[in-house]
Parts: C-alpha cells; structure tokens; sequence
C-alpha cells in the first residue's frame, strides 16, 4: 500500500507486526491533545463534509451554526472532563 503523508506525518512510518500495535496503544491516551484537523480530531470539520456531502433539504447557515456551536461546547465538556 503506498501513499502520500501529510505534513504533520512522518513518512518513514511503516506496519510492523506487533510493534505497531503497541506504538499506537501507547498514542491513544494522548490523541486528545492534538489541534482539531490532525489525528483523528476533526472537531466540527465532520459537520461541513456531511452537509457538503447529504446536502439535506432545508439546510440554512444558521442551522449550520448553531450545531457547531453545540459541538463546540460539547468538546469544551469533554475536555474539562478529562
């Protein structure tokens, strides 16, 4: 499998049997840290590509808004929490 890493992945990283697995067990606890967009941290992004994706009838601006902020506030819980 071959493709092109991002700029904030090394791209000398490979699967290694065993030794990946526990690369990334010890990753996971940290994988809240990072900034919205890297790792699996997409904070509202997702809301963007479903409507871009879904495009459902009767979808304003606003309503757009006012579920990022949920999701914004949500995050700031989450965070808190933790």
């Amino acid at each position: 499998m071959s493709y092109t890493t991002g700029p904030a992945e090394w791209s000398a990283s490979g699967w290694y049997p065993i030794v990946t697995f526990w690369q990334v067990a010890a990753d996971l606890p940290n994988g809240q840290r990072v900034s919205d967009g890297h790792g699996h941290r997409y904070g509202t992004l997702v809301l963007d590509a479903w409507v871009a994706i879904a495009q459902p009838p009767d979808w304003t601006a606003e309503l757009s808004d006012r579920i990022r902020r949920y999701l914004e506030e949500s995050a700031d819980r989450e965070r808190e929490l933790k």
